[in-house]
């Protein structure tokens, strides 16, 4: 989110548009601690903890927030950030220096460290010691004494470009991410302090305004006037979704008897026990009523999946229980850009069901959230300090029918393909029948309807439309500077020639990147990790899917994955030859020949020129259909490979007389319609003999650059510079581009680094 940061003045960011509330009187702050020069000039990060909290806590009225040192004890039950996607599946590491939390028992008992566990000895640090709690945290602040990240000297820039500061700023914002991930939130509070200065910061999913910074020392009024507003203020104030409040006794206990039996061990049925299970706080949160109905209200548990990016689309998905009709469906909520010219997500699904597109959602309810709407504010000052229009964010819920499993989940090989088969059929639907192009082919979007008894007869679901154009729109579209969609699984031609409009090719290349991205993450293959060498796995992961670079302010990929398109060789070699083998070999070839088939002089207008070098960044058988199977048609003009009869050993060799042989065919552009694609999945599922166990354990745990994320990521996807090095070193797709960014003076749009 390096273009997400937008400074102000002090008193512009205490308007009470962005922090509500009033200052004390002076009575009220003749009782706050002051801080004196020895407090903040330490050599030692935290020895400021100590008297920051006992400061500010002075100001906090009485009963309302707690400040609590948590910088060595990390949240244990949190799951990881390895990727830029929630998982659930390990302990996070991350330890937040100073976290504010809510006055009440409940709350300190979960963030109540034993005195006996730790190594601190720090009298001062253990009386206001405390665990990070990603689900309770209000507020919090992050001191450093070494690094300056935020330019708090007047001769200093604004944004330090070292790499410490840029590695610092974006530790800053995963802290955010984590919180408006964790917990449902709005937007999200924060204090920077830098030796004996400060910055006010506030985050939601537009950006981060950011205070002038001031001196603790001499102007400790400025901290401490905000610190008692933030103690004063209502939860939706501090960025707390009022819409969203703890279900009652008896709404628990009503959903409680509708979780499916402990007997029920379809996995369909595990999730929807894991999600609400009694370890979970249940909430219950209102979704407006579909055409304008009733708003529903829903009970929803543990997150399913989520963005871990602090602005952007904050996509965050949950199984929930309806109150109105008992049963279990899915809610989807995100933050779409607030513009005439960007179609939402529920009008797309309605022309969906419209055109009877199968294989989609079924869509119970949903819109805008919240009376007024709830919208982000930052654009504006962000607008105001740039060259280019930041667009607001407006918050949306959608309640749908279907749940699925998650892509990743795929029992083998066999139901991985079929999942993504029925998703080209949908989008296929989509674009023949209401001519709309989906835009964001990954993983995260491709679910499995399940069927447990014989996976072969599972089916797939596309979801999350909100990137999706008509190829009407896209034809009107302006050039733009990033591109929509989740990085790892653009087109090679997207990546290289960043002018290039957006195709129905591009969206079909996508389902390929998802076959190979899975197959290298869960095939045992010639890159999977030996032992403890992980590097050719990674190397591959790195040099084709996260390589980025910036070209005359244009965002753009890898070059070994447009050579990956033309050579026709699958990027990899399954261990043991199968059917997966013959369909990746097929799919690869059909890239080959569209490639083939381009037109590369007349792409070269769609090219950037590059002034410097570039850095570094961050044969089938014919398919024999038993009766026990299901036949998947072939599009009749695809032509199957010929059977090869069986050489006659009885009859004499006879001399082969020369053939004239046919004219060469040109090379046809195969993804400019689904017919080929389609057809070369249906030849590998009509074969028989799948593997019934071929999914290796996932081998991208623990890759040096923390390996692509399989969850609901997408979005305008330029990578991430700010991301912490300490941390990780990966790249991770981001926001969407489309309706912001606009250039005030051209159209164009400019890069914005947001969150899915």
């Amino acid at each position: 989110m390096h273009d997400r940061w937008v400074q102000t003045s002090y008193d512009q960011f205490m308007d009470t548009k962005y922090v509500s509330g009033r200052n004390p009187t002076a009575e009220e702050a003749a009782e706050f601690l002051k801080f004196t020069a020895d407090d903040l000039n330490v050599t030692k990060e935290t020895d400021i903890y100590a008297p920051l909290c006992k400061v500010m806590q002075s100001a906090l009225p009485e009963g309302t927030l707690v400040c609590k040192d948590t910088g060595d004890w990390a949240d244990e039950s949190a799951p990881a950030s390895t990727s830029a996607h929630w998982t659930g599946d390990r302990p996070s590491g991350k330890k937040i220096d100073i976290c504010f939390y809510e006055d009440n028992q409940a709350v300190l008992d979960a963030v109540a460290v034993n005195p006996t566990t730790t190594t601190v000895t720090d009298t001062d640090r253990l009386a206001n010691m405390g665990r990070v709690a990603w689900t309770e945290v209000v507020a919090f602040l992050e001191a450093k004494v070494t690094v300056d990240i935020f330019g708090m000297k007047p001769s200093r820039p604004f944004l330090p470009s070292s790499v410490d500061a840029t590695s610092m700023r974006g530790q800053i914002a995963e802290y955010a991410a984590e919180i408006l991930l964790q917990q449902h939130r709005t937007h999200v509070f924060m204090i920077f302090v830098y030796q004996d200065t400060a910055r006010l910061v506030r985050f939601d999913r537009a950006g981060a305004i950011v205070s002038d910074f001031f001196n603790l020392v001499t102007e400790p009024m400025k901290l401490l006037n905000f610190v008692f507003r933030l103690g004063r203020m209502s939860p939706s104030e501090r960025g707390f979704d009022d819409n969203v409040v703890l279900a009652s006794g008896a709404e628990v206990e009503l959903m409680k008897n509708h979780l499916p039996p402990q007997t029920d061990q379809t996995r369909l049925a595990t999730h929807i026990r894991n999600a609400l299970s009694s370890e979970s706080r249940i909430h219950k949160i209102t979704v407006p009523g579909k055409n304008g109905g009733n708003a529903q209200r829903f009970l929803v548990g543990k997150l399913r999946a989520g963005s871990r990016y602090p602005t952007g689309r904050g996509t965050k998905g949950y199984i929930a229980f309806d109150l109105q009709k008992p049963r279990f469906v899915f809610v989807k909520e995100g933050w779409r850009i607030d513009s005439d010219d960007v179609t939402s997500e529920m009008d797309i699904y309605a022309q969906l069901e419209k055109n009877h597109v199968e294989h989609v959602p079924t869509v119970v309810c949903g819109g805008d959230v919240g009376t007024p709407v709830q919208r982000t504010v930052s654009q504006s000052l962000l607008t105001a300090s740039s060259e280019v229009t930041f667009a607001a964010r407006i918050h949306y819920r959608i309640v749908l029918e279907e749940i699925g499993l998650p892509l990743e989940e795929h029992v083998r090989g066999e139901e991985l393909s079929l999942a993504v088969y029925y998703c080209i059929l949908a989008h296929k639907q989509a674009y023949e029948k209401a001519g709309t192009l989906h835009r964001d082919i990954s993983p995260g979007n491709i679910l499995i309807n399940p069927n447990d008894e014989d996976p072969q007869k599972s089916k797939g679901i596309l979801i999350d439309w909100d990137l999706a154009k008509t190829v009407e729109q896209l034809k009107m579209m302006p050039t733009q500077h990033e591109r929509s969609g989740t990085w790892y699984y653009l087109s090679g031609l997207l990546l290289n020639y960043p002018k290039k409009p957006y195709e129905l090719s591009d969206d079909l290349e996508s389902f390929v990147h998802v076959i190979n991205m899975q197959n290298l993450r869960f095939r045992h293959h010639d890159k999977s990790p030996c032992k403890e060498d992980k590097s050719d796995l990674s190397d591959h992961l790195f040099h084709v899917y996260q390589k980025t670079k910036v070209v005359q302010g244009f965002h753009m990929g890898s070059k070994d994955k447009l050579t990956q398109m033309k050579s026709g060789v699958p990027p990899y070699t399954i261990t043991v030859h199968s059917n997966m083998s013959i369909l990746v070999e097929g799919l690869m070839k059909m890239c080959q020949e569209h490639y083939a088939a381009l037109d590369w002089d007349g792409l070269a207008k769609y090219a950037v020129k590059e002034d410097v070098p570039e850095p570094v960044e961050l044969s089938d058988p014919r398919p024999r259909v038993p009766k026990s199977r299901t036949a998947f048609p072939v599009p009749k003009r695809i032509a199957l490979v010929p059977t090869i009869p069986e050489e006659d050993e009885a009859q004499p060799q006879q001399a082969l007389e020369p053939q004239p042989q046919p004219p060469t065919e040109p090379p046809k552009k195969l993804l400019d319609t689904h017919e080929h694609i389609e057809s070369v999945f249906a030849i590998a599922l009509n074969m028989n003999n799948w593997p019934p166990n071929d999914k290796m354990p996932d081998q991208f745990i623990g890759l040096p650059y923390g390996g692509p994320a399989p969850e609901t990521g997408k979005g305008a996807c330029t990578p991430s510079r700010e991301v912490s090095h300490s941390k990780r070193k990966s790249v991770h797709s981001t926001g969407d581009a489309s309706g912001e960014g606009k250039k005030r003076k051209s159209s164009t749009l400019r890069n914005s680094h947001t969150g899915r």
